[in-house]
């Protein structure tokens, strides 16, 4: 779902709150949650009550996803530069990043053989065992 359909679940203060909380956190948490709380119009409490709800929390990860995209091409030419430079990691991202990453996995089957003696032949056996051990 996308960030609007998570924000039609939320009530106004809600929904700035979350901003609020995003926002703030990719600007190096410069405000307090106190300070969040104030700015919507709420208790602290409630923002740390909010905080907890599936809804509110969806919301929140659907926005920082969107700023997120946001550095998408910065991220990209960051990788190529790296990939250049011959790192492989970066590389092996790339690849994966592209899908064009293959996994190989080899299997090794081992099968265990099992004789089965018949009554007869471990008498046999049982007989060759007990010579041996009185010689």
């Amino acid at each position: 779902m996308k960030a609007i359909d998570y924000k039609k679940r939320l009530t106004d203060q809600q929904a700035k709150a979350a901003y609020l909380i995003v926002l703030n956190d990719f600007e190096g948490g410069k405000q307090t949650q106190e300070e969040i709380a104030q700015e919507v119009g709420i208790s602290r409490r409630t923002l740390l009550d909010w905080r907890r709800k599936p809804d509110f929390i969806a919301y929140q990860s659907a926005l920082s996803d969107q700023h997120l995209e946001a550095y998408r091409s910065k991220a990209d030419k960051m990788l190529i530069e790296l990939v250049e430079k011959g790192y492989t990691k970066a590389l092996d991202l790339y690849y994966t990043l592209l899908g064009r990453k293959v996994t190989k996995t080899e299997t090794t089957e081992v099968r265990q053989v099992t004789t089965y003696l018949s009554d007869d032949e471990i008498q046999a056996e049982l007989e060759k065992l007990t010579k041996s051990i009185e010689e």
